[in-house]
């Protein structure tokens, strides 16, 4: 069921156990959460002894019925597919416990030569404009752009108002070095520049910073997506541009190995 997430349920067992094995198991869930609200704890080891083992013994017999409920659904022609699937759970499990390692003092320095660019490409704009300029903003762009440098509007959202994605200011580059205004070119490539420090900055830095532990970031796999591919978060390595790859080290007396 790919589209369980999209309104009919989730992924978690008490869901699937009330819809695949007509299993209640609110009753242990509330049991335990009550305790932990009223000891004002968030340490399921805090829990007493006789509401935790009935909470235990009730994911146990639920997972284990929609376990032998589904096997009798699959078609013979998926096992060999599920078969694939276990073997890749055990993979990804050892690819979260291992990890990735970073260097927690490159980060730093890294961030700080970020933070940097983005404070010197907002000053070399704001001298551009005559005016101080967030390159963020999209009237602060739309401004720049359109009325003091006499640009026209490239792109257009859904609801027809201009835009200055990324995809945006490429057009721009594009238009300014056929126009020859050499002027918008320059402003054009600072906003690109502040673009790519920027995401670099929050999509990759600060999420390597704050999830390390110890130089060591442990994403989470998710085996599931309705579209059949894998995905990853906190943070998603699978989306890493050149710049955010070289932040990744391999282990010590290891090597990365790329293979396409």
């Amino acid at each position: 069921d790919s589209d369980r997430g999209f309104g009919r349920g989730t992924y978690e067992l008490d869901s699937c156990a009330k819809d695949f094995a007509k299993i209640d198991m609110s009753a242990d869930v509330d049991a335990v959460k009550e305790h932990l609200k009223r000891s004002r704890s968030k340490d399921y080891g805090d829990v007493p002894l006789d509401i935790m083992a009935s909470y235990a013994i009730g994911d146990t017999d639920a997972t284990r019925t929609i376990d032998e409920k589904l096997d009798k659904m699959l078609p013979a022609e998926m096992a060999e597919v599920v078969e694939m699937e276990r073997r890749l759970t055990s993979v990804l499990f050892d690819m979260e416990r291992g990890g990735m390692r970073v260097d927690p003092q490159e980060l730093r320095k890294e961030q700080l030569r970020l933070l940097y660019s983005l404070a010197l490409g907002c000053e070399d704009l704001s001298k551009l404009c005559g005016r101080e300029i967030n390159p963020a903003s999209i009237d602060d762009v739309f401004d720049m752009l359109c009325n003091k440098l006499a640009m026209p509007v490239l792109a257009r959202t859904k609801k027809m108002n201009p835009s200055f994605n990324y995809a945006a200011l490429k057009l721009y580059e594009v238009r300014c070095k056929a126009v020859g205004n050499a002027t918008a070119l320059i402003a054009v490539t600072a906003m690109l520049e502040f673009r790519d420090n920027n995401a670099m900055l929050n999509m990759f830095v600060k999420p390597y910073s704050e999830l390390h532990r110890g130089g060591i970031i442990r994403p989470q796999y998710n085996q599931l997506l309705r579209t059949g591919r894998m995905g990853c978060k906190s943070p998603n390595m699978q989306q890493l541009n050149y710049s955010a790859k070289t932040l990744v080290l391999p282990g010590i007396g290891e090597a990365f190995l790329s293979a396409d």
